[in-house]
């Protein structure tokens, strides 16, 4: 996967509602609180979301530039999600937090939330308060930023 959850703005009107709703009720959800998705008080609801990189928008307007994050020394990485059966088909939501001082810089308001190799099973299984731990920015000093998707 790369990429982020798209804004309102990228979406039909009721995609938007919809998705911009469970992006913003993951953030409830790391906190513990959003009864909709799902909390972490339910560890059959946690999930991982592979990855190999996210995109974020940095500059001004007008000239806004698309940057690729990822961990430095992760190829394919994993972001904590929670997961419920919506009403046709799955659905998952990305979990975000604030941004660490590197996405900040470059405009972030929030980043998804990055999982260690080593917190796999402690997110899919662990109590409640554990597991709303790992719920914290990946350290900018360990990530990387590039203009191609690709690098």
């Amino acid at each position: 996967m790369q990429g982020a959850i798209p804004g309102p703005a990228a979406m039909s009107p009721p995609d938007a509602r919809r998705r911009w709703s469970s992006a913003t009720e993951a953030r409830r959800a790391a906190r513990g609180c959003a009864p909709s998705i799902g909390t972490l008080r339910h560890p059959e609801l946690r999930c991982l979301i592979p990855a190999t990189r996210f995109a974020l928008w940095s500059g001004t307007a007008g000239a806004r530039q698309q940057l690729w994050a990822a961990p430095a020394d992760q190829t394919v990485f994993a972001f904590a999600g929670i997961h419920r059966q919506g009403e046709d088909w799955p659905s998952f939501a990305i979990l975000t937090v604030e941004p660490n001082r590197l996405l900040s810089h470059h405009g972030a308001q929030a980043m998804p939330v990055i999982l260690r190799p080593g917190d796999y099973a402690r997110w899919l299984t662990a109590d409640w308060r554990d597991a709303a731990g790992l719920a914290r920015p990946f350290p900018g000093q360990e990530m990387t930023l590039a203009e191609d998707p690709m690098v």
